[in-house]
């Protein structure tokens, strides 16, 4: 009863193509394991992704392939497009009024769903700059691109819209938290946290900056939306 209250949720929030997909990888992984399911349907998805946009977000490229320090962050993966749609939908938000921010951006496929959004700017975020060497081809020039550990990203003073998925180790999300708190102390203003696989989600949880605005809890989708308190 539980697990079809949940898909009945994800209907209503997310819509029915969501909770199928939801069931689907449920019950893949339950005969092939999660991890083979999950990453089946991110190959799948950044295949029709790629050919459809003729651009170059997917694979998943592990921390130490890239010459970086496996302590700074997890492995690159890009998220599925319709999730990430009906995430910021949740969003009570006119897109033109807010910095789209993504800490980890990867190859910028985020950036690429948010430039559909008509965001008022477009900052993407990463150690790699391989990786960003990707993201400059994918978004042709839409977003400025920043190549810096993500702990020493100094947050806008402009009402933003930050992204993530999944991308630190809980030493790097409190610094990045703790950051952005200080920024929010600094400069009050409407600052949201999308928040797509939140496996550190108790530092938004215990922040007096920020307050739970949505969330899917279920194995797909799975994220937090959390809206500064200021």
């Amino acid at each position: 009863m539980h697990r079809l209250n949940q898909l009945r949720d994800i209907a209503s929030s997310d819509g029915i193509l969501t909770a199928a997909e939801a069931i689907a990888i449920r019950l893949g992984s339950l005969v092939f394991g999660h991890s083979r399911v999950y990453h089946a349907h991110a190959r799948l998805t950044s295949l029709l992704f790629d050919l459809s946009h003729r651009s170059d977000t997917g694979g998943l490229i592990p921390v130490r392939s890239l010459g970086i320090d496996e302590t700074a962050g997890r492995h690159y993966i890009a998220t599925p497009p319709r999730i990430f749609r009906r995430m910021l939908a949740h969003l009570p938000i006119q897109p033109s009024q807010f910095t789209f921010v993504d800490m980890g951006c990867g190859k910028g496929r985020a950036l690429m769903l948010a430039a559909e959004m008509s965001f008022r700017r477009l900052i993407g975020v990463d150690l790699s700059p391989e990786l960003l060497r990707i993201a400059r081809l994918n978004t042709n020039g839409a977003a400025e691109l920043i190549c810096t550990d993500c702990t020493n990203f100094v947050f806008p003073s402009e009402a933003t819209v930050v992204f993530m998925f999944n991308p630190f180790w809980e030493d790097v999300m409190a610094q990045v938290v703790s950051n952005l708190e200080r920024s929010l102390a600094s400069h009050p203003r409407d600052v949201y946290v999308t928040y797509y696989r939140p496996a550190i989600r108790r530092l938004f949880d215990r922040s007096s900056s920020f307050r739970l605005l949505k969330e899917s809890d279920v194995l797909h989708p799975w994220y937090d939306i959390y809206q500064s308190t200021h």
